[in-house]
């Protein structure tokens, strides 16, 4: 196996235990979750640096993936929590997105998204028929 597809299977792995660890959090109150989500109601940070948006893409990839493979209904929010916490480790900043629309009837659908800089990692195709509510920063060091 060459070096580039072991980095790829690796990679996949680990958005694999990360959608399953994201998953799991979804029991946790919502409280705990929005604290870890980093900061409510700022908006998106600087541009990516140099590099980060290939690593970026990558992680999108791999979450979505990933999201295919496991035996669970791995929908908008744990690819953007997965997906979230993949780039913080890589110091990557983030912003996640929750948004809304009208669902048939009187009903409302909610929809999670994840960005960094300009780019939209999850959630994308999706995202333009919502009404953002709410969005969460960090700012991730190195």
């Amino acid at each position: 196996m060459s070096r580039a597809a072991l980095a790829e299977r690796l990679l996949l792995v680990e958005a694999g235990l990360f959608l399953s660890l994201a998953r799991a959090a979804l029991l946790l109150p919502s409280s705990w979750i929005a604290a870890c989500l980093g900061r409510p109601g700022v908006k998106p940070g600087p541009p990516l640096r140099p590099g980060d948006e290939r690593k970026a893409r990558r992680v999108a990839w791999a979450v979505a993936a990933a999201a295919r493979r496991v035996p669970f209904a791995a929908v908008c929010l744990p690819q953007a929590l997965a997906a979230k916490l993949m780039l913080g480790w890589r110091g990557i900043s983030t912003t996640l997105h929750v948004g809304v629309r009208r669902s048939g009837g009187h009903g409302l659908a909610a929809h999670a998204w994840l960005s960094s800089g300009p780019l939209l990692l999850t959630g994308r195709t999706e995202a333009p028929q919502y009404v953002e509510i709410a969005c969460f920063s960090s700012s991730a060091t190195r």
